[in-house]
């Protein structure tokens, strides 16, 4: 059974994912006044990276998990 300090824990990442969705969220809309979309796009998604490479690290699996397991398998209609 989950001890209370892993709800705790679970709670506070719930609430540090909602206000960096925020925050983003405004720096976007503060940004898109002046900065093309597609730039914005860009730096979110690239910003987006680092700490999904992060995570691959800590799970001891960053060079393998960026690859596509089939890449060329598309389904066809």
């Amino acid at each position: 059974m989950a001890s209370r300090n892993s709800f705790i824990q679970g709670i506070g990442l719930r609430l540090l994912a909602a206000f960096l969705l925020t925050a983003m969220s405004a720096a976007v809309h503060g940004a898109a006044k002046t900065v093309p979309i597609g730039q914005i796009m860009f730096w979110r998604s690239a910003l987006a990276l680092i700490p999904i490479c992060l995570y691959m690290i800590w799970l001891g699996d960053f060079p393998n998990g960026l690859k596509a397991s089939q890449p060329r398998k598309f389904p066809r209609s």
